[in-house]
């Protein structure tokens, strides 16, 4: 089975720009989301789906933390984090959420 690589991102992002550029240059299919225009925050979702936000929350913190990719496993690489600790996700009113516990951000 190929699974479909995810990458999340933003226009202003050089790394994001590395990232997908290497990914062509080596004929690896790739969807792209740009994180600024696509409506994503980094709130709970009225879903099923399971948002994971690399090196904490760039969206509202300004810090640069992108770009990270995800695959149709749940595999997820982070250029820019390392995160360590007990992951647990809890459903709350149809909103699902990822805990890390004891997490280091390496």
């Amino acid at each position: 089975m190929t699974k479909t690589i995810i990458v999340y991102g933003t226009q202003m992002c050089p790394w994001c720009h590395k990232m997908t550029d290497w990914l062509k240059e080596n004929g690896i299919d790739f969807e792209y989301i740009d994180v600024g225009n696509a409506g994503i925050s980094n709130t709970g979702t009225n879903d099923d789906s399971v948002r994971i936000w690399a090196g904490g929350d760039y969206i509202t913190d300004g810090s640069n933390n992108l770009p990270f990719s995800v695959t149709q496993d749940g595999t997820m690489t982070a250029t820019k984090a390392n995160i360590t600790g007990e992951i647990t996700t809890q459903k709350n009113n149809n909103d699902m959420y990822l805990n890390i516990k004891n997490n280091q951000i390496l």
